[in-house]
């Protein structure tokens, strides 16, 4: 959905890469989630999420989805796109790529040596302990089917629009108000293998800060190297 937003012409497009490029964004984004689930500080109001999202357009993905019904209360006006599919594929298709990095080696060692990677990884355990009840994969169809359900009751008809990825083109544009494009499919680019792309070259940079953070410190950098080297690799 991000892409085919920005072929229609929305330039800024907030989605996960979004959150994760950004420490400021990670601190908001935790705030925003221990105040939900755990009863900590305050939830987000109207100013700080514009302080997140004010530059964007629209916004995709998780962690946005999670915040559904705060969002919803923020921006009134805005129209919502439910993206949806089957249960048994989404939950196989996340089990291959957003819990697959989840679960990652080298993600899991880097989060114990590196500061902003430690605090990613906090972000990640939010979303997967509470929104997912600590166990995705015998509990993720289940919160996807409820989800689901949940946002249908919230929005109002005229600001909503279910979506799956083979309705193509027409139903989004005429719900967004944009002409069809004539000259592109439909993107489909997350599927498993480009995930799995874009996954390894996370990977490399997120080994690579590690790396030049432990450098002008004084710790042993040789045998911890020698792991990050191999957990690198096994996983591509």
């Amino acid at each position: 959905m991000t892409i085919a937003l920005q072929d229609l012409g929305y330039g800024e497009v907030y989605h996960m890469r979004s959150a994760y490029a950004s420490e400021r964004d990670v601190e908001l984004w935790i705030q925003a989630l221990e105040a939900k689930y755990e009863g900590k500080g305050s939830p987000l109001g109207r100013e700080q999420w514009d302080s997140i999202l004010g530059h964007c357009e629209a916004t995709t993905d998780i962690p946005g989805a999670f915040f559904a019904t705060e969002l919803v209360e923020a921006y009134p006006e805005a129209k919502v796109i439910l993206t949806t599919r089957t249960p048994e594929s989404w939950h196989a298709s996340m089990m291959q790529t957003t819990w697959a990095v989840y679960q990652d080696r080298v993600r899991w060692i880097a989060a114990k040596l590196d500061g902003p990677t430690s605090r990613r990884r906090r972000m990640s355990d939010l979303f997967f302990q509470h929104f997912f009840g600590h166990n995705f994969p015998r509990t993720g169809k289940e919160v996807f089917i409820e989800h689901n359900v949940a946002v249908r009751r919230l929005v109002p008809a005229e600001h909503f629009l279910e979506h799956r990825a083979t309705d193509g083109w027409e139903p989004l544009c005429k719900f967004l108000g944009k002409a069809v494009p004539q000259d592109k499919a439909y993107p489909n680019t997350n599927d498993v293998k480009s995930f799995r792309s874009r996954f390894q070259a996370m990977n490399k940079g997120i080994f690579i800060q590690v790396l030049t953070s432990l450098a002008p410190k004084a710790v042993p950098i040789v045998a911890i190297t020698s792991i990050l080297c191999w957990m690198f690799w096994a996983s591509i």
